[in-house]
């Protein structure tokens, strides 16, 4: 019976040394800093706004599926001129297949984002609108 008692002490010491070294560990151990994210969010939201609106605007979609030079049209570039955030450059490109690429900065965090624009029932033909934007700075 008294065997029995010291194996209950024995066990709760350890359970008791085990919660504080847990304690020690967790007190001790560095806060992570907050990361941040990889895409700033004024570049994010301006490419997301500048592909939707080329996706979603009539003229732009029109242009972009049937016309092979419509990356120099005035609809299409204005859309994209307007809303590219100050202090960025950009390159824009519509691809037929996905490894299409432009020459950018290779000094600089360049982003880039892309979205696939649907074929009409007369031209089954999907075209890629990829946009790449760098920092001046």
């Amino acid at each position: 019976m008294n065997l029995n008692k010291k194996a209950y002490i024995r066990t709760v010491e350890a359970f008791i040394a085990i919660i504080i070294l847990l304690m020690v560990v967790f007190f001790l151990i560095p806060q992570r800093p907050e990361q941040e994210p990889d895409v700033p969010n004024i570049v994010e939201g301006a490419q997301n706004f500048i592909l939707n609106e080329l996706s979603y605007n009539e003229t732009s979609r029109e242009c972009i599926v049937n016309n092979p030079l419509c990356e120099n049209s005035i609809v299409f570039t204005s859309i994209v001129d307007q809303n590219i955030p100050f202090g960025y450059n950009y390159s824009i490109k519509i691809c037929d297949t996905t490894n299409c690429v432009v020459p950018t900065p290779i000094d600089k965090d360049v982003y880039a984002s892309d979205i696939v624009i649907g074929s009409t029932i007369e031209n089954q033909n999907p075209k890629i609108v990829r946009l790449w934007l760098w920092s001046l700075e």
